[in-house]
Protein backbone atom coordinates (compact mmCIF):
# COMPACT_ATOMS: atom_id res chain seq x y z
CA UNK A 1 0.00 0.00 0.00
CA UNK A 2 1.29 3.45 -0.87
CA UNK A 3 0.01 6.93 -0.05
CA UNK A 4 1.48 10.26 -1.15
CA UNK A 5 0.75 13.34 0.90
CA UNK A 6 1.78 16.67 -0.61
CA UNK A 7 3.39 19.34 1.57
CA UNK A 8 4.89 22.63 0.40
CA UNK A 9 8.28 21.57 -1.02
CA UNK A 10 8.20 17.91 -0.04
CA UNK A 11 6.08 14.88 -0.89
CA UNK A 12 5.60 12.22 1.79
CA UNK A 13 5.29 8.58 0.87
CA UNK A 14 4.15 6.01 3.42
CA UNK A 15 5.57 2.59 2.62
CA UNK A 16 3.98 -0.55 4.03
CA UNK A 17 4.96 -4.14 3.25
CA UNK A 18 7.99 -4.82 1.10
CA UNK A 19 10.19 -1.84 0.26
CA UNK A 20 13.25 -0.83 -1.80
CA UNK A 21 15.71 -1.82 0.92
CA UNK A 22 18.89 -0.89 -0.94
CA UNK A 23 17.65 2.66 -1.61
CA UNK A 24 16.53 3.07 2.01
CA UNK A 25 19.84 1.68 3.32
CA UNK A 26 21.84 4.02 1.08
CA UNK A 27 19.78 7.01 2.26
CA UNK A 28 20.50 6.09 5.89
CA UNK A 29 24.24 5.42 5.48
CA UNK A 30 25.12 8.25 7.91
CA UNK A 31 23.05 6.64 10.67
CA UNK A 32 25.06 3.41 10.63
CA UNK A 33 28.01 4.97 12.44
CA UNK A 34 25.78 5.80 15.42
CA UNK A 35 24.25 2.35 15.82
CA UNK A 36 26.30 -0.85 15.58
CA UNK A 37 24.75 -3.48 13.36
CA UNK A 38 22.32 -0.90 11.92
CA UNK A 39 22.41 -2.36 8.42
CA UNK A 40 21.77 -5.88 9.74
CA UNK A 41 18.87 -4.57 11.85
CA UNK A 42 17.43 -2.81 8.80
CA UNK A 43 17.77 -5.79 6.47
CA UNK A 44 16.48 -8.41 8.88
CA UNK A 45 14.59 -7.10 11.93
CA UNK A 46 13.01 -4.03 10.37
CA UNK A 47 12.26 -5.74 7.06
CA UNK A 48 10.53 -8.66 8.83
CA UNK A 49 8.38 -6.14 10.73
CA UNK A 50 7.43 -4.47 7.44
CA UNK A 51 6.25 -7.79 6.03
CA UNK A 52 4.24 -8.44 9.24
CA UNK A 53 2.63 -4.95 9.05
CA UNK A 54 4.23 -3.86 12.34
CA UNK A 55 6.55 -1.32 10.77
CA UNK A 56 6.24 1.47 8.21
CA UNK A 57 8.53 3.94 6.52
CA UNK A 58 7.73 7.55 5.75
CA UNK A 59 9.93 8.90 2.98
CA UNK A 60 10.11 12.62 2.24
CA UNK A 61 10.94 13.40 -1.37
CA UNK A 62 12.12 16.61 -3.00
CA UNK A 63 12.46 16.74 -6.78
CA UNK A 64 12.81 12.97 -6.96
CA UNK A 65 15.44 12.75 -4.22
CA UNK A 66 15.06 11.18 -0.80
CA UNK A 67 15.21 14.14 1.57
CA UNK A 68 14.33 12.43 4.85
CA UNK A 69 13.02 9.22 6.39
CA UNK A 70 11.18 8.07 9.46
CA UNK A 71 11.19 4.35 10.28
CA UNK A 72 8.25 3.48 12.52
CA UNK A 73 7.21 0.56 14.70
CA UNK A 74 3.62 0.07 15.79
CA UNK A 75 2.38 -3.12 17.42
CA UNK A 76 0.44 -4.07 20.54
CA UNK A 77 3.47 -3.61 22.81
CA UNK A 78 5.13 -0.50 21.41
CA UNK A 79 4.83 2.60 19.25
CA UNK A 80 8.23 3.98 18.35
CA UNK A 81 10.09 6.17 15.92
CA UNK A 82 13.00 3.81 15.33
CA UNK A 83 14.98 6.05 13.01
CA UNK A 84 14.37 9.70 12.17
CA UNK A 85 16.67 11.28 9.63
CA UNK A 86 16.74 14.38 7.45
CA UNK A 87 19.61 14.57 5.01
CA UNK A 88 21.94 17.51 5.81
CA UNK A 89 21.24 19.41 2.60
CA UNK A 90 17.51 19.48 3.45
CA UNK A 91 17.83 20.68 7.04
CA UNK A 92 16.55 24.14 7.92
CA UNK A 93 13.52 24.05 5.60
CA UNK A 94 10.93 22.75 8.06
CA UNK A 95 11.17 19.19 6.79
CA UNK A 96 11.93 17.79 10.25
CA UNK A 97 8.75 19.36 11.65
CA UNK A 98 6.63 18.04 8.79
CA UNK A 99 8.21 14.59 8.91
CA UNK A 100 7.65 14.40 12.67
CA UNK A 101 4.03 15.46 12.23
CA UNK A 102 3.49 12.72 9.63
CA UNK A 103 5.19 10.19 11.93
CA UNK A 104 3.04 11.09 14.92
CA UNK A 105 -0.08 10.91 12.77
CA UNK A 106 0.74 7.38 11.63
CA UNK A 107 1.56 6.26 15.20
CA UNK A 108 -1.46 7.89 16.84
CA UNK A 109 -0.10 10.94 18.73
CA UNK A 110 0.33 9.32 22.17
CA UNK A 111 2.57 6.91 24.05
CA UNK A 112 5.28 7.08 21.40
CA UNK A 113 8.95 6.49 22.12
CA UNK A 114 12.11 7.69 20.41
CA UNK A 115 15.76 7.42 21.40
CA UNK A 116 18.46 9.86 20.40
CA UNK A 117 22.22 9.42 20.39
CA UNK A 118 24.27 11.98 22.29
CA UNK A 119 25.81 13.19 19.02
CA UNK A 120 22.39 14.10 17.59
CA UNK A 121 20.72 15.23 20.81
CA UNK A 122 21.39 18.98 20.57
CA UNK A 123 20.02 19.22 17.05
CA UNK A 124 16.94 17.07 17.71
CA UNK A 125 15.99 18.38 21.14
CA UNK A 126 14.12 21.50 19.88
CA UNK A 127 12.01 19.40 17.51
CA UNK A 128 11.28 16.76 20.15
CA UNK A 129 10.36 19.39 22.73
CA UNK A 130 8.12 21.29 20.30
CA UNK A 131 6.42 18.00 19.40
CA UNK A 132 5.61 17.31 23.05
CA UNK A 133 8.22 14.67 23.85
CA UNK A 134 9.72 14.55 27.35
CA UNK A 135 13.03 13.05 28.37
CA UNK A 136 12.37 9.85 30.33
CA UNK A 137 15.90 8.53 30.88
CA UNK A 138 19.51 8.61 29.77
CA UNK A 139 21.31 5.30 29.40
CA UNK A 140 25.05 5.00 29.08
CA UNK A 141 26.53 2.26 26.92
CA UNK A 142 23.10 1.27 25.59
CA UNK A 143 24.11 0.96 21.93
CA UNK A 144 27.79 1.92 22.08
CA UNK A 145 30.39 1.86 24.84
CA UNK A 146 31.09 5.26 26.31
CA UNK A 147 28.09 6.92 24.62
CA UNK A 148 24.74 8.03 26.05
CA UNK A 149 21.35 7.36 24.50
CA UNK A 150 18.46 9.66 25.45
CA UNK A 151 15.01 8.06 25.79
CA UNK A 152 11.99 10.27 25.10
CA UNK A 153 8.27 9.59 25.29
CA UNK A 154 5.18 11.41 24.10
Amino acid sequence: MLAIISKAKFDFEIIEGDFPIKEIAASLADVGSLYPEFKSWLYFTFRAGMINNQRKIIVAHHDGQVAGLSLLKKNTEEKKICTFYVRPEFRGYGLGTDLMSESLGVLGHNDIGITVSEERHDELYPLLSASGFTLVSVKSDHYRNGKDEMFYNL
